[in-house]
């Protein structure tokens, strides 16, 4: 049965519902299709919020029939501009830096994915009580802060003029006054105060023009840790949710005004800074500690804080060593963009690598809050990332990017750069929490490990989506980020109910390494690749790896997050791989190499080896294979050169990435080719065949369809999967 809105059958029908013209707040709040009477329980955001958030999000790409969005606009221009023009009031505009999004919890039928939509023409806009409330936020945590000691009274004094005052307003908790105002600059009001108006009106910011939404994600890795249940391994299978969002570069305009003729020009002044200061640093809306909500400055560039002192914050520009598949299941060309939130997330799995097997796991999941926060406290290390997305197509198809390239995915082109913040800010309702210098150096650390060693991105541990800090002073070490993170459990264990005993020494313990722990790594190895070219090296590496992952039992191999299907471990669905690879830029231009393993008991195999004993001779079989690569790249002649030039005049899509120039007589991956039968067989007895145009021999997956009369010697019609002609190997498969 199909999905039905919960209405009654006779309102469905006048409705008439069915094409989406209709108004996007009432798709949203009350026509969701969110009943099947004839449904089993169970992935309800893919069945349900997903199809209406798509809906909502199809809804908004136009001005809706009827609608007369330029006279509407001009009517409230008009009105403005009589209450907050000259000497009254002030107007400006401010563009998104970054991803909007509000009112996300707000009361609807989907979890987690409300908007704030105009109630009467359904377009995103900003309440003005959230932007007065956004604006005392940054006057009261940054702005009083920044002045003297003795001045801090008066500027309390003139945010409570500015604002006004309710009963009870400087409490943060019953009988608990705000630990941030100054002694002494106003009485307290109580809950049996008089409330005051303040003497600034905040108006609702309205889009400059109409705004399209976008449908975004937030996908929860590890469910079971943040319930408390299982350490955070990588065999979790996630839980995305999905919900609305304004994308970057829309637009919006700002007004205030005095509420009398007599107020100050003053206070006018020092409303539109800290409106703009709210706007610029802390973000507007709900996830903000991820990122979104960020707005430009007259400049153009984000607004900086780098000497508060409630703040610490690390400004550098990010750069793509290779290519990202950034792009989700839509594969559109907006969406091929590093994501504030992806590379937050990716901060947090570094992160936790350090202090896993040292805490145990509630205490684990007590730091990661205090740092990244969790669904009961905000984080306060903030990840704000800035830039424009370059995205083109990856033709090249492999073993380890197996089933991108061949849906033709986009990509995000090697070379892409993003300006990047990372901002720690101090909780002033919480004593017990890390200065911003301390959370900083935490994020330091994971944003070290990640830019060394892992990726982003789907294939983000094949070599994929490897990242460098381009700018900013990231000079750190294995040793020293191991230091900074015993540092900070030295600090926590002084700290009540953070890490409590057992967990009293810096002793490992294995019991609760379960999940990735960088003390039980294996490697880091490390190879200069002998070429600038990022695509030939992504290519030697998948060749080295394919056959150093060959040569394992196919058993072993699920400790490389392989094969998916025939798995010997029912109690894994799926886990990615705990070999990560990585592609860094060498001071003389050269690309370097990079592997690391997690070895984990939770994927030994049943009745064999450890994954430890497992990883380390892969580890071994590895070096060896892309040890014979590099000498095949540095015997070639590049075909090939990084940069603007190596970008395809490909027709489809103009800056595509050739495939590999191929020898002469050599087909393509894909491809049908006549092959002649070998007498030789593989380990567990199929077919191996040449290409006896190149010269090129390999096993023929799907041997068991090759015809049984067919004999050494004889010529089939295989098809082409993998083409490695440094090795000159040739796979095929049997149809």
């Amino acid at each position: 049965m199909a999905l039905l809105s919960p209405l009654p059958p006779r309102v469905r029908e006048l409705l008439r519902i069915e094409g989406g013209a209709i108004h996007p707040g009432l798709l949203l709040d009350k026509y969701a299709e969110s009943w099947d009477p004839g449904a089993p329980p169970g992935k309800l955001s893919e069945r349900i919020q997903r199809p209406t958030v798509a809906r909502v999000r199809d809804a908004s790409q136009g001005t809706p029939a009827g609608l007369d969005w330029k006279g509407l606009w001009d009517r409230r221009n008009r009105f403005l501009e009589s209450i907050a023009s000259g000497a009254s009031g002030q107007r400006w505009a401010r563009p998104t830096a970054t991803t909007l999004t509000l009112h996300l919890a707000r009361a609807s039928a989907l979890e987690n994915a409300g908007l704030c939509l105009h109630p009467i023409y359904g377009f995103a806009y900003l309440p003005g009580t959230g932007l007065k409330g956004l604006a005392r936020a940054h006057a009261e945590t940054v702005w009083i802060a920044s002045l003297p000691r003795e001045k801090q009274a008066e500027g309390w004094r003139q945010i409570e003029s500015v604002f006004g005052w309710a009963p009870g307003s400087d409490l943060v908790a019953p009988g608990q006054a705000k630990p941030w105002k100054p002694r002494g600059a106003c009485p307290e009001h109580g809950t049996e105060d008089a409330a005051s108006a303040g003497t600034i009106v905040f108006h609702d910011a309205w889009p400059t023009d109409w705004p399209r939404l976008i449908m975004d994600i937030v996908n929860n890795h590890h469910p079971t840790y943040y319930q408390g249940k299982n350490p955070p391994g990588d065999w979790d299978s996630p839980k995305p949710v999905y919900f609305l969002a304004v994308p970057a570069g829309q637009a919006f305009a700002f007004a205030i005004s005095k509420r009398r003729d007599d107020v100050s020009g003053d206070d006018l002044a020092k409303a539109r800074d800290w409106l703009d200061g709210g706007l610029t640093l802390l973000g507007c809306g709900a996830k903000t500690a991820a990122g979104y909500g960020r707005f430009h400055t007259d400049d153009g560039a984000s607004r900086s804080h780098r000497d508060h002192p409630r703040l610490a914050e690390f400004p550098a520009s990010l750069r793509l060593v290779t290519p990202a598949y950034f792009a989700g299941a839509s594969q559109d060309r907006s969406d091929c963009e590093l994501r504030s939130a992806s590379l937050r997330g990716m901060l947090r799995w570094w992160w936790r690598t350090l202090h896993v097997g040292f805490v145990d796991l509630p205490a684990l999941r007590r730091l990661e809050a205090l740092l990244w926060g969790d669904t009961q406290q905000g984080g306060i290390i903030q990840t704000i990332v800035t830039g424009a997305p370059n995205p083109g197509r990856l033709v090249y198809r492999g073993y380890l990017n197996y089933g991108m390239a061949d849906n033709d995915r986009l990509v995000c082109l090697e070379d892409t750069q993003w300006q990047f913040r990372l901002v720690a800010r101090s909780n002033p309702l919480n004593k017990g929490v890390p200065t911003p210098r301390q959370a900083l150096e935490q994020a330091l650390a994971a944003l070290w490990l990640l830019s060394s060693f892992g990726g982003l991105g789907s294939k983000g541990r094949k070599g994929y989506g490897s990242l460098e800090v381009e700018s900013g002073d990231l000079d750190s070490s294995l040793e020293r980020c191991e230091g900074i993170a015993r540092e900070f459990r030295a600090w926590a264990k002084t700290r009540p109910n953070t890490i409590p005993p057992p967990s009293t020494d810096e002793s490992l313990r294995p019991a609760w390494a379960v999940s990735p722990c960088l003390r039980l790594r294996i490697g880091p190895f490390e190879w200069e690749a002998g070429s600038k070219d990022p695509r030939s090296v992504l290519e030697a590496i998948d060749s080295a790896y394919r056959a150093a992952a060959m040569s394992l039992d196919r058993a072993e191999r699920l400790a490389l997050g392989l094969p998916r299907k025939g798995q010997p471990r029912a109690d894994l669905e799926r886990h990615a791989s705990p070999v990560h690879l990585h592609v860094a830029r060498g001071a003389s231009g050269n690309l370097i190499i990079r592997a690391i393993a997690f070895p984990s008991s939770r994927l030994d195999v049943p009745r064999g080896r450890s994954c430890r004993d497992i990883l380390a001779d892969f580890s071994g079989r590895l070096d060896g294979e892309i040890r014979s690569q590099i000498e095949g790249l540095k015997s070639r002649a590049p075909s090939r050169v990084p940069g603007p030039s190596s970008r395809s005049t490909d027709r489809r899509d103009p800056r595509a990435i050739r495939q590999p120039a191929s020898a002469p007589g050599m087909p393509r991956v894909g491809g049908r080719v006549q092959a002649t039968l070998l007498p030789e067989r593989t380990k567990k007895g199929g077919w191996r065949a040449r290409h006896e145009p190149s010269g090129f021999s390999g096993p023929v997956q799907d041997s068991g369809k090759i015809p049984p009369e067919k004999q050494p010697g004889d010529v089939v019609t295989l098809l082409v999967t993998s083409i490695n002609e440094f090795k000159k190997e040739m796979s095929f498969k049997a149809e």
